[in-house]
């Protein structure tokens, strides 16, 4: 038969075991969201040129972005100022 002492000692372990992984859960979450190594990318507006070239407003981690696409290729035309304010369809059927 088991000893009193060893179940006792099972039983803790289980108990403070558990509690650690309870303790811990939200620490763990909150660091894996941190280390994702992804930023949140949106885009915002979207305006195509001719068949094959398109610009977009991209906003990176609250920086707007104008992006031209085409020919296989992409390239950052210019920073936008401002934060998103609702503007960036009007920037865009300027731009184009």
């Amino acid at each position: 038969m088991l000893d009193s002492s060893l179940i006792f000692g099972v039983a803790i372990f289980s108990l403070l075991f558990a509690l650690s992984a309870l303790y811990l859960q939200p620490i763990i979450k909150k660091l894996s969201q941190r280390t994702s190594g992804w930023l949140p990318i949106r885009v915002t507006a979207r305006v195509r040129l001719n068949r094959s070239s398109e610009l977009f407003i991209v906003e990176v981690d609250g920086c707007r972005i104008l992006i031209g696409c085409g020919a296989g290729e992409v390239n950052k035309l210019m920073i936008l100022p401002g934060s998103g304010t609702g503007t960036d369809h009007q920037i865009a059927r300027e731009a184009g």
